[in-house]
């Protein structure tokens, strides 16, 4: 009787040992395979530069490098341009749509009336260049570039206020064109 006594007390600790075995609530369960998904992935200087300068374009990064390598290659063909004053090369860079609009005497004499210099008078492209772009890019560097769209990036010079915008290009038929943007009023 003694055993028998035994034999259920063990049985009863069992029993009661298994079933004060504590569950966790399913919805703890779930946070943590959650969390065991989550990658952390470090921020480089690259990184950062190419959230900020793809924020409203959906660009892989692979497209963002060869973009960037590109539009920078153009800028250092530019700078040559721009020691040499070459008209005739700078000319092949533009995209007709800017060759057009500056080339048309009404634009030109609308610009000429906002240069710092007053008197300068605009009358072809050529002077356009001479007075207007050479002028506005000797000597600055650009940084980074900034999407407006997958055919139109901005070059841009990092400013701790804003960004300082040089060039515009737009992309006619898989290429870089240099794109000079219209006046606004």
């Amino acid at each position: 009787m003694k055993y028998c006594y035994i034999l259920i007390a063990s049985t009863l600790l069992l029993f009661s040992c298994a079933s004060t075995k504590v569950q966790a609530p399913l919805e703890e369960v779930e946070e943590v395979s959650e969390t065991e998904d989550i990658e952390i992935i470090e921020q480089t200087p690259e990184s950062l530069e190419y959230e900020r300068s793809t924020l409203n374009v959906d660009v892989s990064y692979d497209e963002f490098n060869s973009d960037k390598t590109r539009i920078l290659q153009i800028i250092d063909e530019m700078n040559e341009i721009i020691e040499k004053r070459d008209y005739n090369a700078w000319v092949t860079y533009l995209d007709m749509d800017s060759a057009v609009y500056w080339s048309k005497r009404p634009n030109l004499q609308k610009a000429a009336s906002k240069l710092p210099v007053k008197g300068i008078k605009l009358q072809t492209l050529h002077d356009y260049f001479i007075y207007v772009f050479l002028q506005s890019r000797k000597g600055y560097t650009v940084d980074e570039i900034r999407y407006e769209d997958k055919t139109l990036i901005k070059a841009v010079q990092v400013s701790e206020e804003t960004d300082i915008v040089y060039y515009t290009f737009k992309k006619i038929n898989d290429e870089w064109k240099l794109h000079l943007p219209e006046l606004t009023n």
